[in-house]
């Protein structure tokens, strides 16, 4: 009896965790439109895959530097790191990656290909000539340095923060979320809260300003940011990239690497065990007291070091 009655709880209790993304609210309730757009600063360009929200600041005549985002936070990231470069003279270029901030959300395979078209496709269409500098963050890492890779004649300097790619031991969550089915339910019921916790422990020494969490929230209302979200999470190799970072061993434009000492998403010691070895060419900083941002966190401390080296 005791036995049977447990039993019956527990299939209950399956019945109702599986069927809880049916009835949990949806924060996804508005289409990614002109009328939604109209409310985001910058511009936008309409490219194959759809269309992408991005900012140009500085000189129309200065050295064009190119700053990509993580995995969930949109441009707003590199607020204080957009504004220094700018004042130093470069002539900066952020954008939205597809599926993130006011960037279209399509419904495709959101891999590193995909994100490869998008920033190629964007420059072509700007017009840019020339050779750039790519600076990417945590997942845009992954993404400025497999462009590098393939095309190094495109590349003047490359400058990577925490970048994604290398194994870490924080992946239980993520490996599985590439289930089939889980993966999506976590999403519908975790995915405000996992990319909020995420961003508070993106920071070692104090907590992210309320404009921040706004900033991640506004986002998440328009469709398919979940969607995705997921999909990058199974496509994007974020834990395996040794090839792609040896293979930039090889090539010529200089390398800078960034890291917080304390960066508890992407901890510097698997960038000092495997990045620093698969890519000993490229000059390690480490910034003592921050952690996945420290270009937000120790702006005095990594923005010399990011215009110098952009400025060679």
């Amino acid at each position: 009896m005791v036995w049977g009655r447990w039993l019956r709880r527990g299939v209950f209790g399956f019945v109702v965790v599986l069927f809880l993304p049916f009835v949990w609210p949806d924060r996804e309730v508005l289409d990614l439109d002109d009328a939604a757009r109209s409310l985001a600063l910058g511009s936008f360009v309409r490219l194959r895959e759809g269309v992408v929200h991005y900012q140009w600041g500085g000189p129309v005549s200065g050295q064009v530097v190119v700053l990509v985002h993580g995995f969930s936070t949109p441009l707003f990231v590199w607020e204080p790191t957009f504004k220094r470069l700018v004042a130093s003279g470069f002539r900066v270029l952020r954008l939205d990656l597809f599926g993130r901030g006011y960037s279209d959300r399509p419904d495709t395979t959101y891999d590193l290909s995909l994100y490869r078209r998008q920033i190629l496709g964007l420059l072509e269409a700007l017009e840019v000539k020339g050779p750039v500098s790519l600076v990417g963050l945590s997942m845009g890492g992954a993404v400025v340095s497999d462009i590098a890779s393939r095309y190094p004649e495109k590349i003047r300097s490359l400058a990577l923060i925490a970048p994604a790619g290398v194994p870490t031991q924080n992946n239980r969550l993520m490996g599985v979320a590439k289930w089939p089915f889980v993966g999506e339910w976590l999403m519908r019921i975790l995915s405000v809260n996992v990319v909020v916790r995420g961003a508070s422990r993106s920071y070692s020494t104090r907590t992210p300003s309320e404009a921040f969490y706004r900033g991640l929230r506004e986002q998440m209302v328009y469709r398919g940011y979940r969607r995705a979200l997921l999909s990058s999470l199974r496509h994007i190799p974020l834990q395996s990239m040794k090839q792609t970072y040896t293979k930039m061993q090889t090539q010529r434009y200089p390398i800078l690497v960034v890291w917080g000492q304390q960066d508890r998403i992407i901890p510097i010691q698997s960038g000092r065990s495997n990045l620093a070895r698969w890519l000993p060419r490229a000059g390690f900083v480490e910034i003592p007291r921050a952690g996945h941002l420290p270009h937000r966190e120790a702006p005095h401390l990594v923005e010399p070091r990011l215009v110098g080296f952009l400025g060679k």
